[in-house]
């Protein structure tokens, strides 16, 4: 767990590594996107996804809250960043 960003510890342990992966991807994705609208629709697939793992039963309300939050953040520290980024390359 080393090489997972420090955003992403404390996350549920999701029951396969391939669905913990696609999470990890989909907030790494977010975290690296290079347009707000991009942000925004790898966020909406997270929370589409975090719906499909609660409804199959295989993360509960607890996990589906803490998902929802982390998700949450990443969006807006990408948000924020690239703010920032748009603000610094105005003349």
């Amino acid at each position: 767990m080393s090489d997972i960003h420090q955003e992403l510890r404390g996350q549920p342990l999701l029951p396969n590594d391939r669905a913990q992966g696609a999470w990890f991807s989909m907030l790494t994705e977010i975290m690296g996107a290079r347009s707000k609208a991009g942000a925004r629709e790898t966020y909406h697939q997270a929370q589409g996804y975090m719906v499909a793992l609660h409804d199959v039963d295989l993360i509960d309300a607890t996990d589906l809250k803490l998902m929802g939050t982390t998700v949450l953040r990443a969006l807006n520290d990408a948000l924020e960043r690239l703010h920032a980024t748009t603000d610094a390359n105005k003349p």
